[in-house]
């Protein structure tokens, strides 16, 4: 009965595993195709505004640049970069941080300003550490012939962004394999002829978490300033990333590293178990874990706080909450990927010890559920507080990347469920094969007849089938295993990415406040008068700017930009997209301008804009415009 139960348990191991691994490398090859389409990393701090609004057409040259931001922002003294039309830098002065706060930005212009298209370049450091650019266009009088190519490029396609973003991943990686291993020795107790592989991951990590922590500081500088790989050593940028959030949590991480180091490499180093040891020596083995595990703890929590206080969990909604379990959930993920990494390496790296290795997949096992259900409860938090709709997960680039990550984690979740199975069986098995009587051979035994030899005694069959059975739930766990560590290393590298990456609420709250307001054009005319009086500009304001109801002043102005009175003004819009061929908006005069209250403008869309003036009886023109009216009434 045992021996033909225990033969059929192996192809039906073998069966399942075959199942799982096809099953999750379909998985795999899907998420790979939807890690290759998904997009970029985009901005953090979001741009709310703009003074001149962008592609707007001014009378007059403004004194200054004001950009407003969804949150504050860090500025250098080339942040914000006015070129003029001729292609020469027309900003005086380094940028300020306006009244209003860290979130305002102003640069003044010089004066004098010819006519033409001026472009406004401007690189800042959010709230959350990471930098943000942008460009955009305004014209004075008319637009240019010839304009000036903003620089539009995102700093994390610069070469230093490029090693900045990988520096970031290793950190991440040697924080996992360092966190993970120190508990996995501390909490599952591997056998003494595992420490000496587990001793070398764990000084990995401890050296990978250091050395990329010490990069990231070099490289900070030039990644935030947009400069070159040749100014890595610059002192001046090193400074200024020593002088920034970010500069000096990677340094506190940096030190944290070095304070625990000794007490890391005595966990490295021959660890005693109170079991193996006499009562006094146990004492001291006790203390010792007490202490060890102290300083796991210190890392794990005092490492991830350096991140949350740097990351997404800084800025926005409900700080003082979302920090600490922002810390609980990168501990969980390092206690459960590292966990993983120390389980295989138990697995495949240090001896075979059936009952020992069941033992320690089983105290595994416990802490890895634990780890699992704080990352999915902490995990939900947060994207309830960075997504804060269900559209956004669909709709911006931190809710797809968001999406990549559940499917992966649900990928790892399918192959815990079997590995928690096979390390069931593997310490069922264990126990039936201890129990099973050890057979005893003729002529070891007094007054026993030699047998033949092929004559082995029927007892040795149901521990032989045991043996291979042990094996092959022994090596489906491996297999299990080895594949929840492969897709946690790539749910890792997804989570870097979204650090990088503005959070949906952030991004929609950016593109509401982008279209609040109302919509300015100016429109410049010239009728062709000889001396000169039929030249001016009209100034149209439409408030709010939406599809619907809205209201419409013009004012005109002459050539020395002071109001002046016309004889006739006109304005209509037209929506050739949808088949609206014109919208006359009935003008009043109001004082120095012409209103018109209720104008209709039923769709969003690019409208066109025709504006006819006349100065005289005979004197008459008309000119056009596109303006965007955005998809959401206000």
């Amino acid at each position: 009965m045992t021996t033909g139960w225990l033969s059929s348990a192996r192809p039906v191991i073998r069966t399942q595993v075959r199942w799982l691994v096809r099953s999750l490398v379909v998985c795999a090859a899907v998420w790979a195709v939807s890690l290759a389409g998904a997009a970029n990393a985009s901005a953090h701090a979001a741009l709310l505004s703009t003074d001149p609004a962008a592609n707007a057409i001014l009378a007059t040259a403004p004194p200054h640049i004001t950009l407003t931001f969804g949150e504050g922002v860090g500025i250098a003294d080339d942040s914000v970069q006015v070129y003029g039309p001729s292609g020469s830098r027309v900003d005086d002065g380094p940028p300020q941080h306006a009244a209003g706060g860290d979130a305002i930005v102003r640069v003044a212009l010089r004066g004098g300003l010819p006519h033409g298209t001026y472009t406004v370049t401007w690189h800042v450091v959010s709230a959350d550490t990471h930098p943000v650019a942008g460009a955009f266009v305004f014209s004075v009088g008319a637009p240019s012939g010839r304009l000036t190519a903003p620089r539009t490029g995102s700093p994390n396609a610069s070469a230093a962004g490029v090693l900045y973003g990988l520096g970031r991943y290793a950190d991440y990686i040697g924080y996992m394999v360092l966190v993970g291993t120190g508990v996995f020795v501390l909490l599952c107790r591997p056998t003494r002829q595992a420490i000496r592989p587990l001793r070398r991951l764990l000084l990995t990590g401890g050296a990978a978490t250091a050395l990329s922590t010490l990069a990231l500081l070099v490289l900070r500088g030039p990644y935030t300033e947009e400069q070159g790989l040749d100014r890595v050593l610059d002192v001046t940028l090193l400074r200024n990333t020593l002088d920034s959030t970010a500069g000096i949590f990677l340094l506190v991480r940096l030190l944290l590293l070095l304070g625990t180091g000794p007490f890391l490499l005595l966990l490295a180093g021959r660890f005693g178990f109170p079991s193996a040891l006499g009562e006094e020596d146990a004492r001291k083995g006790r203390a010792r874990r007490l202490g060890l595990s102290v300083a796991v703890a210190v890392t794990a929590f005092g490492l991830a706080v350096t991140w949350s206080l740097a990351e997404h969990a800084s800025v926005g909604p409900q700080v003082p909450l979302a920090v600490p379990l922002d810390v609980l959930h990168l501990v969980a993920m390092a206690v459960w990927l590292g966990g993983l990494l120390a389980l295989l390496t138990v697995l495949y790296r240090a001896p075979a010890d059936q009952s020992a290795d069941a033992e320690t997949a089983r105290c595994f096992s416990v802490v890895a559920l634990v780890a699992v259900v704080t990352l999915v409860a902490t995990g939900l938090y947060q994207s309830w507080r960075q997504v804060g709709s269900w559209d956004a997960l669909v709709t911006t680039a931190y809710g797809r990347w968001l999406l990549l990550k559940v499917y992966g984690v649900l990928m790892m979740l399918t192959a815990a469920f079997y590995s928690r199975r096979w390390t069931a069986g593997l310490r069922a098995r264990a126990r039936v094969r201890e129990s099973e009587p050890v057979p005893v051979m003729a002529g070891h035994s007094g007054g026993t007849r030699p047998e033949r030899i092929g004559d082995a005694p029927s007892s040795t069959a149901p521990l032989s089938t045991a043996s291979d059975t042990v094996g092959s739930y022994r090596r489906a766990l491996r297999r299990t295993v080895g594949m929840e560590a492969v897709v946690g290393i790539l749910v890792l590298a997804v989570t870097t990415v979204l650090t990088n990456t503005q959070p949906a609420r952030t991004e929609a709250h950016g593109a509401a406040a982008s279209q609040a307001g109302p919509v300015h054009v100016a429109v410049p005319f010239d009728t062709g008068q000889a001396d000169g009086t039929g030249r001016g500009t009209v100034e149209i304001t439409l408030a709010p700017g939406g599809p619907g109801t809205n209201a419409l002043k013009a004012v005109v102005l002459g050539p020395h930009h002071t109001a002046v009175h016309v004889p006739e003004l006109d304005v209509a819009f037209a929506l050739p997209a949808r088949g609206i061929d014109r919208l006359r908006a009935v003008l009043k005069e109001s004082g120095n301008a012409w209103v018109a209250r209720g104008l209709q403008l039923p769709a969003p869309g690019t409208w066109q804009l025709s504006v006819t003036v006349r100065t005289t009886a005979i004197d008459e023109v008309t000119r056009t415009r596109t303006v965007r009216i955005p998809g959401e009434g206000r």
